[in-house]
């Protein structure tokens, strides 16, 4: 099986279980339809925020078993994409980026080299100027 199609069974099948979880929870604990699919939700991401808990036996035993079952589709599915991601074509080329850069640099290296024959030759042709004032050191004692 392609992995487009194994990806499309997968995210389907975590979208089955948050319905399913979300109406188990809005009907055993009572709870209103978002207050329900966000601890499904939370519970499926491994997050437990701890604000929402069920109070009831049966719904603490679905919980368990729908946190197992969920947490280990969710991080095999997880697991998938980021698989798929990482083996696609990278986001950028790292050869045509490293070349991008060395001639970025390259060009920056010219200009200033360019600045300085331009100095030195425009200070070779410029007459000299005498110091009417000479530095002279102080004698030691």
């Amino acid at each position: 099986m392609k992995m487009k199609g194994k990806l499309t069974i997968l995210v389907s099948n975590i979208l089955i279980l948050l319905l399913f979880g979300t109406f188990i929870y809005h009907k055993l604990e009572g709870w209103n339809w978002i207050d329900s699919f966000y601890f499904t939700s939370v519970t499926l991401t491994t997050i437990g925020y701890g604000d929402l808990h069920p109070t009831l036996p049966i719904t603490k035993l679905f919980t368990v078993f729908f946190a197992f079952s969920g947490i280990g589709l969710m991080l095999y599915t997880l697991g998938l994409i980021a698989t798929e991601l990482l083996t696609q074509k990278p986001f950028f080329e790292p050869k045509s980026f490293m070349k991008k850069t060395v001639e970025f640099v390259a060009k920056e290296i010219l200009k200033d080299e360019e600045e300085r024959v331009k100095y030195r030759i425009k200070n070779k042709f410029k007459p000299k100027t005498k110091q009417k004032y000479k530095y002279k050191p102080k004698k030691r004692k």
